[in-house]
């Protein structure tokens, strides 16, 4: 079996796609929607996990929970949470 060079692979490719346009114009726009897709997930996810909070002060962010006794978990309560800043509170 004999092995081709790079250059040779990609004139053998960019022959094929020139030969048959449809394909080529579906391969480039799944590549397109796919490179888009995964930079707006990204850019997701990036915000939602890695970007820093935007507060002025987050030391002061807390969770509040709360016991809900009217639940039919078998502990006898569900904890549901919820987080807001605190102002004027403490010394």
């Amino acid at each position: 079996m004999r092995q081709l060079s790079l250059g040779a692979d990609l004139r053998f490719s960019f022959r094929m796609l020139r030969r048959n346009p449809a394909f080529t114009v579906a391969a480039m726009l799944t590549l397109a929607l796919g490179i888009g897709a995964a930079t707006a997930i990204f850019n997701v996810a990036d915000e939602a996990l890695l970007s820093p909070l935007p507060l002025s002060e987050p030391q002061q962010l807390v969770a509040v929970y709360n016991l809900n006794k009217k639940t039919s978990h078998p502990a006898g309560g569900a904890m549901t949470r919820t987080s807001c800043p605190l102002t004027g509170t403490g010394p």
